[in-house]
């Protein structure tokens, strides 16, 4: 009989144990999934209030544009708006106390009388034109190794032309040297990197004016 009670007793523990064993199984699973659940609402959260802040940034957006519109200023609009605003704007190339150098040509730019010179670079755009079509009807598309042919350039070497960059280096560098001021200084410093360019010229002459 004591035999059998133990059996009953120890099977009673082994059913609760398994029991608990269940009922833990099953609440971490509840747990996990309330976990999952919340994690999805806070994503939903996250993306409603993204798209929320988005949709704010368009409205005030289109607010800046019809207020730009109503004051006729620059903005993102139609032809006939854009046109408006470009025959407002004033223009600064008919001021008479304007001092410009001899050289200067009346449209901008310096005057280069040689004829030569302008139909031959003229002719190095034409040739830049065909290689670039060229690259891209081969369907290369890396238009960085195209350059310049060297009868575009100066009859000088790069050295030259950095000796003559760097000749004016000595005047403003002493100027400098003499002032105690850093402004002054970092002043002379900038415009010695400037005077050069009239010196340090690659080509035979400017090339934003070869398709004038």
């Amino acid at each position: 009989v004591e035999s059998q009670k133990n059996q009953l007793i120890t099977s009673q523990r082994t059913e609760t144990k398994q029991s608990q064993f269940l009922t833990n199984l099953l609440d971490e699973k509840k747990h996990n999934i309330l976990e999952e659940q919340d994690k999805k609402n806070n994503i939903e959260e996250q993306q409603e209030d993204e798209e929320e802040d988005e949709e704010e940034e368009e409205d005030e957006e289109d607010i800046q544009i019809l207020k730009a519109a109503d004051k006729n200023e620059y903005f993102i609009g139609n032809k006939q708006t854009l046109q408006k605003i470009s025959d407002n704007i004033p223009l600064n190339n008919n001021n008479k106390q304007e001092e410009r150098i001899k050289d200067a040509h009346k449209a901008g730019g310096k005057i280069c009388p040689d004829e030569g010179i302008v139909n031959n670079t003229r002719n190095v755009g034409k040739f830049i034109i065909k290689e670039i079509g060229r690259k891209i009807i081969s369907g290369d598309f890396n238009l960085t190794q195209v350059s310049f042919p060297i009868k575009a350039m100066i009859p000088k070497s790069a050295l030259q032309t950095i000796l003559l960059g760097s000749c004016l280096f000595p005047v403003y560098i002493n100027k400098a040297a003499n002032i105690n001021d850093l402004v002054e200084r970092f002043q002379i410093n900038y415009y010695s990197h400037f005077c050069q360019f009239s010196c340090c010229q690659y080509f035979l002459k400017a090339s934003q004016s070869n398709f004038g």
